[in-house]
């Protein structure tokens, strides 16, 4: 992978008052704060050294510019299928604020070096920025001597051959289409560089996206559960609970919560899968066949809550009047989204929620 330096810009956070919501809002109003002096510039290109402590948890990634041309040889692996207007919106947003406000994340597999180069910066220089926001503590140091730069450079390129991406697949794809109109001359300005925060696997935490389906297709409860036994082991629960393991899920419907493990035999029937996926499973064997819903990334009846929502809200949906039943799901582990990708599969939509999340306007990267 090929790390680059890049002038920043980053929020002044000693001006008072300072906007509410100033992360929230930033997506949106980025080019009103920076016209109201809400950002600082840095002076000198460098790299960063992103670190988010939330409890005991510490999480330690470089903030960077990418060469585009490690998405298109494939050294930044995506692991999702994008809309081509939902790249055209980020391409139109994108030069609109002349700025990337958000870093696609992408992880890449634990090296020991590189975490201990890390480590030991992070020991002997001050911090260039620190904010807590909520329960998160931000701090980013700056590496702008050349030599140092040169050093993790080379670290990150000798030993991070790779690295998946885990958000941003859109803004990573249109800025594949930047450089392409680059090369043929359409933008004077040659875009070739993608925003990127890099965070080794022990860094990363994969959570599951849970589903809730609104209507049953026209069955009643019964009559579904009776399909549903035709694919599960089911087990009534006591109380809303998460899978313990792979190939288990939990449902719920008319507030009521069931332990869905899948049959032998259904299993058996993907024996040339890379990896069996359990959304794969239940979009294949339950939302379309049973529930009638064949698009699962527009259809109006599918909603996604990510696994930090906890299950309080899947089964607050399932309490209302009309029937809905939703899905809690087990994490898919990064061993397991590293085979698939690497098998140049993709993932079915809404298959992980990945922690850190990275925040609009703490990091932007100006693009003129």
């Amino acid at each position: 992978m090929h790390i680059h330096p890049f002038k920043a810009n980053y929020p002044n956070l000693n001006i008072d008052p300072f906007p509410n919501n100033f992360f929230e809002k930033a997506k949106s109003a980025y080019l009103t704060y920076f016209k109201q002096g809400y950002f600082s510039k840095t002076e000198d290109p460098a790299l960063y050294i992103y670190q988010i402590e939330k409890g005991s948890q510490q999480r330690i990634g470089i903030v960077s510019s990418v060469a585009v041309q490690d998405l298109l040889e494939g050294r930044l692996k995506p692991h999702e299928s994008t809309i081509e207007s939902e790249e055209e919106k980020q391409i139109r947003l994108l030069l609109h604020r002349k700025a990337a406000v958000k870093p696609v994340l992408a992880i890449y597999p634990q090296v020991e070096q590189l975490n201990h180069w890390l480590s030991l910066y992070i020991q002997q220089h001050e911090a260039f920025f620190r904010a807590t926001l909520g329960t998160a503590a931000h701090t980013i140091w700056q590496i702008t001597n050349p030599d140092e730069i040169a050093e993790l450079q080379w670290l990150f390129r000798e030993k991070v051959p790779y690295s998946y991406i885990a958000d941003g697949h859109h803004r990573a794809f249109s800025a594949s289409r930047m450089l392409i109109r680059s090369q043929q001359g359409i933008y004077r300005k040659t875009y070739d560089q993608l925003f990127c925060a890099f965070f080794s696997s022990d860094s990363v935490e994969i959570l599951e996206f849970n589903r809730v389906v609104t209507g049953l297709n026209g069955l009643t409860p019964l009559g579904l559960m009776a399909k549903l036994g035709a694919l599960f082991e089911i087990t009534i629960l006591n109380q809303a609970e998460k899978p313990a393991e792979k190939f288990e899920i939990t449902a719920c419907l008319r507030g009521e919560w069931f332990r869905l493990r899948w049959k032998e035999h259904i299993l058996l029937e993907y024996p040339e899968e890379t990896v069996l996926l359990d959304a794969k499973l239940l979009d294949e064997k339950v939302i379309a066949p049973i529930l009638g819903i064949s698009d699962v990334r527009s259809d109006q009846r599918m909603e996604y809550y990510e696994g930090p929502k906890g299950l309080e809200i899947l089964e607050k949906r399932c309490r209302s009047k009309k029937l809905r039943i939703a899905f809690c799901l087990y994490p898919v582990l990064f061993e397991e989204l590293a085979k698939v990708t690497d098998a140049g599969e993709i993932m079915p939509p809404k298959s992980t929620w990945f922690e850190p999340r990275m925040l609009n306007g703490l990091l932007v990267r100006p693009i003129e």
